[in-house]
């Protein structure tokens, strides 16, 4: 598999057609060495393209994080409780499964912060728990169950410090975010 982080940014760069040959590229050269499936995702910026992944060369699409609100999907400065963005999240997977041309993975982040990149502008998850992580995972098994095809779900990520998206064992939390990720895993 081979993640493009974000579809527009190349789209800009390359144009549709360049990233359709960039893809059929990477396609045709992984074979050559052996990888004659190549998985193809985008995670972002594919928004203006929902319907026509398919025909660019992406086998599936996800989202970077679950609550990844960096480029002003909230007013700079939000503080929004962790389930609130949770709640928001499954409301986007659920959109992103009915309006793509491809398979939708959701992804499930522990948490956000990016202040050390954007400081006071930053949009905040606060008040998580792993507990609360543990919801979003059983969430995401269900969102899942009924999809055709492979069930895949991300956790995003394992130690995405300067995002606050950790479920890596911490002095704060101890092991709780693995604890809640088993638990969730061992009861789906």
């Amino acid at each position: 598999m081979f993640a493009l982080f974000d579809a527009s940014k190349v789209i800009d760069q390359l144009g549709e057609d360049g990233l359709k040959s960039a893809l059929a590229i990477m396609r045709e050269r992984a074979s050559r060495v052996g990888f004659h499936k190549l998985h193809l995702q985008v995670c972002n910026g594919f928004e203006r393209y929902q319907q026509r992944l398919k025909g660019f060369g992406f086998d599936s699409a996800a989202l970077y994080g679950t609550m990844a609100w960096t480029y002003g999907v909230k007013p700079p400065g939000s503080r929004i409780p962790y389930g609130t963005g949770t709640t928001e999240a499954i409301g986007i997977w659920n959109s992103k499964r009915e309006h793509l041309d491809v398979p939708f993975y959701p992804t499930c982040s522990a948490g956000w912060d990016h202040c050390s990149r954007f400081g006071e502008f930053s949009s905040i998850a606060i008040n998580r728990t792993p507990d609360q992580f543990e919801r979003l995972v059983r969430a995401s098994q269900h969102f899942v169950a009924d999809a055709s095809g492979e069930k895949v779900i991300y956790i995003g990520a394992w130690n995405e410090w300067t995002e606050d998206s950790v479920v890596l064992p911490d002095t704060y939390w101890g092991y709780g975010y693995l604890e809640a990720l088993k638990r969730a895993l061992s009861s789906g």
